[in-house]
């Protein structure tokens, strides 16, 4: 695609063209309205015109070019870095389950308000840690900002889902003190969902600005 070009009014019709030399040829009546060097002068203007317009062109050409050769060259490198980004968020995925697994023994021995005091805590910290890398984010180009955005604001909405699922299964494990193993069931799930939700909203993060990330 070329340039955009200026236009140009007809002497004697109310034609408005960004070629006129050819409105010209094909109208003699018009053609009559200008004078030698009025249509030499029209000439080397669209002479000049033209030359910009194939140097636009193959310097766009080159650019595409030059752009796609870089890429190929450094495809590779950015297929392993998605592939060891990707194996670093299986590694946090596992130890976040061991980690899970030692809390399930401890949560049996502990009273529901402990258990509900853990779950506001981990929430809390991961809300914090996700809301640090939102405002670290810097010097971001205009699409990546614009998805971060959007993500921030759904993050928000799953913090304060969050608020409701634990003050919900505080109300709940009440009605459950009878039965210690039932209310550890409830919070240890809880404790699922919490965790699995900020790794879910950190890994969209990641993915976003191609780096890796430790909740932990």
């Amino acid at each position: 695609m070329g340039r955009y070009r200026d236009t140009i009014t007809c002497k004697r019709c109310p034609g408005i063209f960004s070629c006129i030399l050819k409105h010209l040829a094909q109208n003699k009546e018009c053609k009559n309205h200008y004078s030698d060097d009025e249509i030499d002068k029209l000439r080397k203007s669209s002479r000049k015109m033209t030359l910009q317009d194939q140097a636009y062109k193959q310097t766009s050409e080159y650019d595409k070019e030059k752009r796609a050769k870089r890429y190929q060259e450094k495809k590779k490198i950015i297929a392993e870095k998605y592939k060891r980004d990707k194996q670093k968020l299986l590694e946090i995925r596992k130890s976040n389950c061991k980690k899970i697994e030692s809390k399930e023994i401890e949560f049996s021995q502990m009273s529901r308000e402990s258990q509900e005091k853990v779950a506001w805590e981990i929430h809390f910290t991961l809300k914090e840690k996700t809301r640090k890398r939102f405002k670290d984010c810097q010097y971001l180009s205009k699409s990546k900002h614009m998805k971060l955005m959007a993500l921030k604001g759904k993050s928000k909405n799953i913090a304060k889902s969050l608020d409701n699922q634990i003050e919900n299964a505080s109300t709940r494990a009440k009605h459950l003190e009878f039965s210690q193993s039932n209310v550890s069931r409830l919070f240890n799930h809880l404790m699922d969902n919490i965790e699995n939700e900020w790794i879910a909203v950190n890994e969209k993060i990641s993915n976003i600005l191609k780096n890796t990330f430790t909740l932990f």
